[in-house]
């Protein structure tokens, strides 16, 4: 039995009749707005979820486990892009462990030490923390973790990367320390380690430290080959003091790969968790050796307002994301836009890339990214290396998305307006599978040597 230590939102306490408000809203608001709410979990036992939670509020419930028991509704819906978040002031006044994670076989080991200046546990395993052995704490968090389909070793990794110090802070507690059981590889020594948890802003400033510019290109001469990493494809990305577009990175990155004659490309999107749509598809226009559509359908719950239109930004998101009557179809229940860039008929960019090319994805590739991967895959572009990603080869629901805010605990709701259809092949809730799957290993991380990349290589000597 886990202790979950007490916090602001944790001490103050909402009645259940204004608890079944919020579920209320909550069920009707995703019933009505997301486009694909019973793709994989049946109505049925959907709304066995919402009794089972609607039960078990009692007389009366503290926020913090009223969010607790309405993330499983949302988690139910197994959608990535389908959030839910604790109020504003529990994440402010929340400690967060000093510890950023890394998971190699369901294994935890520490990437990140921000508890020092010299990184001093980097590499060391995680075997228990405050007394609970680490599979059974990512097990108890993978089912609040929001991710489409069925890859449960993306889920677990999710749970673990995603990351566990946020994770345990909202569904396990904030103790005042933790105390971590560890193991030394190198060494083959256990260890004791007592942290205390840090504010949550100097947590989030020190993990965004941790994070690399996203966009480099770097070329290997006796391959004729060049390395190009996208980490996101976000439109805009900080890099020394300056802001540069990912229009104009690509511009100048495939005018080298001519200058220099490049006959083989590798395209790096692990731990991409997505960004611009419209980005993913430009990039895509630099190496198509054809015309091409991104998406073969975008469809929509519904053009009409929310029920609980007030606890919404309904408008707002639907005026970002255009949609109007005048562009729609109606199919059989279904409503389809008839107007999207993703529909657009695409031709490859006049600087586009001919020669071979590779794209490496793991469980964290994500969103617009992993419609890049299964554009690759299902147009037979290239090859796929690294391991299955965390979205759904057939497509996802994603877009510009409404946030609803429950009126009485304050919880925020994100939900997807947009159901993209990407491939044709039969729906299995799996995400891209390689031609080639890769994986690494602790020693050759924490020694600084991409394993995965070493072998995509080798492919092309």
């Amino acid at each position: 039995m886990l202790c979950h230590a007490a916090s602001g939102q944790d001490i103050l306490r909402v009645s259940s009749d204004r608890l079944k408000e919020d579920l209320t809203i909550l069920k009707t608001t995703l019933v009505e707005l997301h486009p694909d709410i019973y793709r994989y979990t049946p109505k049925e036992k959907f709304e066995q979820v919402v009794d089972s939670v609607e039960r078990s509020l009692g007389s009366e419930l503290t926020v913090i486990k009223f969010y607790r028991q309405a993330s499983l509704i949302v988690t139910s819906i197994r959608n990535g892009h389908t959030v839910i978040k604790p109020p504003d002031g529990f994440l402010r006044q929340s400690k967060l462990m000093p510890l950023r994670l890394i998971e190699f076989d369901k294994s935890v080991f520490i990437r990140n030490d921000f508890s020092s200046t010299d990184n001093r546990l980097r590499g060391l395993q995680i075997t228990r923390i405050n007394d609970v052995p680490i599979g059974e704490l990512v097990r108890q968090i993978v089912p609040y973790v929001s991710m489409d389909g069925f890859n449960d070793d993306a889920r677990y990794k999710a749970a673990v990367e995603d990351d566990l110090s946020y994770y345990y802070n909202i569904i396990i507690g904030q103790p005042k320390e933790f105390k971590l059981d560890l193991f030394d590889p190198s060494s083959g020594k256990n260890i004791t380690e007592a942290l205390p948890g840090i504010e949550a802003p100097e947590y989030w400033a020190k993990y965004s430290e941790t994070n690399h510019f996203p966009w480099n290109i770097h070329f290997i001469d006796s391959l004729q080959g060049a390395y190009l990493k996208i980490g996101s494809f976000n439109n805009l990305a900080a890099a020394e003091g300056t802001k540069k577009t990912f229009n104009n990175f690509l511009r100048d990155s495939f005018a080298k790969l001519e200058k220099l004659n490049v006959k083989r490309l590798t395209i790096d999107l692990r731990n991409n968790g997505g960004g611009e749509l419209k980005n993913a598809i430009l990039l895509y226009s630099y190496i198509a050796d054809k015309s091409f559509k991104f998406a073969k359908s975008v469809e929509v719950a519904t053009i009409d307002k929310p029920t609980y239109l007030e606890y919404t930004n309904y408008q707002a998101a639907a005026r970002l994301d255009k949609i109007n009557s005048k562009q729609i179809t109606r199919n059989n229940g279904s409503v389809q836009l008839t107007d999207h860039f993703s529909l657009a008929e695409v031709k490859p960019n006049p600087k586009n890339f001919e020669g071979e090319v590779i794209v490496m994805i793991n469980e964290q590739t994500g969103s617009a990214a992993g419609a890049f991967a299964t554009q690759i895959k299902s147009n037979k572009r290239g090859l796929i290396a690294g391991r299955e990603n965390r979205d759904n080869f057939t497509g996802f629901s994603a877009g510009v998305p409404v946030v609803l805010t429950l009126p009485n605990s304050g919880i925020q709701v994100y939900i997807p307006l947009r159901k993209f259809g990407y491939a044709v092949d039969v729906d299995t809730g799996r995400g891209v599978i390689p031609d080639f799957n890769v994986t690494s290993n602790t020693k050759d991380y924490f020694g600084g040597v991409d394993t995965e990349l070493n072998f995509v290589l080798s492919l092309f000597r």
